[in-house]
């Protein structure tokens, strides 16, 4: 009895630090400057419109401020929860993909957009 009560505490255990260690730490990785690419669409009842290159772009600080817009003309305060971004003023955008050098978004308002950008900084 004590043996299946310890084997299952192991269990538990490295479960346990099993899926802490694969969560999804985005607050570090998004800090930078970021600026869309090739791939990015808009989606309406008309069909899907190519976004051209470097028509978004953001750059995102450790104190939760974000600039956008090419010559950082706006500042506003973002926040990462789960795999939701949060621009104040902005709809929520759910993180596709976000790696060192990748930030895939999708925001699913009046319309879908679908957004790729690069890290440029």
């Amino acid at each position: 009895m004590k043996k299946s009560i310890v084997a299952a505490a192991i269990i538990m255990a490295a479960l346990v630090m099993g899926f802490t260690s694969c969560s999804k730490d985005y607050s570090k990785l998004i800090i930078g400057s970021w600026a869309n690419i090739d791939g990015s669409y808009l989606t309406t009842n008309e069909g899907k419109l190519n976004i051209p290159a470097n028509s978004y772009a953001y750059t995102f600080c450790s104190d939760n401020t974000v600039y956008m817009g090419s010559s950082r003309e706006i500042k506003c305060k973002y926040y990462i929860d789960g795999d939701v971004l949060s621009i104040e003023n902005q709809p929520k955008m759910d993180i596709v993909k976000l790696t060192s050098k990748l930030l895939i978004l999708e925001i699913n308002d009046e319309y879908t957009y679908h957004l790729e950008f690069k890290k440029v900084k």
